[in-house]
């Protein structure tokens, strides 16, 4: 996975929105981020003591976060896209439910125009 965006704290010169431009985050070995994308499914935890996910953490500052969650963004049941998020500063993580619906119904809002732009034809292109 590549990253595209993002906000918040980072221990660097750079904004978090440029610097996750630069982070990819292997999907093997196993990782939160592997379970999410494959099984579709929202993961929340504690952080792990290695792998991608530790990677990734040493490239924007751990900043003392102590958990995260990891929501896939779905259409056409594929993970399009992957929504991290931790609290820094070693908080709890607020309870996931209300984004973990606005995550799914963003995927089913993609997958409903993917298909609009599909079935529209060429012209709408």
């Amino acid at each position: 996975m590549r990253g595209l965006s993002g906000f918040g704290p980072v221990d660097s010169a750079d904004s978090l929105d440029l610097l996750a431009r630069g982070i990819t985050v292997a999907l093997e070995p196993e990782s939160p981020f592997s379970q999410a994308v494959a099984s579709g499914k929202a993961w929340s935890g504690p952080l792990p003591e290695d792998g991608p996910m530790r990677g990734l953490l040493d490239r924007i500052g751990p900043l003392g976060a102590a958990s995260a969650v990891i929501l896939p963004v779905r259409a056409h049941r594929e993970a399009i896209a992957v929504l991290y998020g931790d609290a820094p500063d070693g908080g709890t993580l607020p309870p996931i439910g209300p984004l973990v619906e606005l995550v799914e119904q963003a995927g089913r809002i993609l997958g409903e125009a993917f298909l609009a732009r599909r079935t529209s034809g060429p012209a709408a292109c």
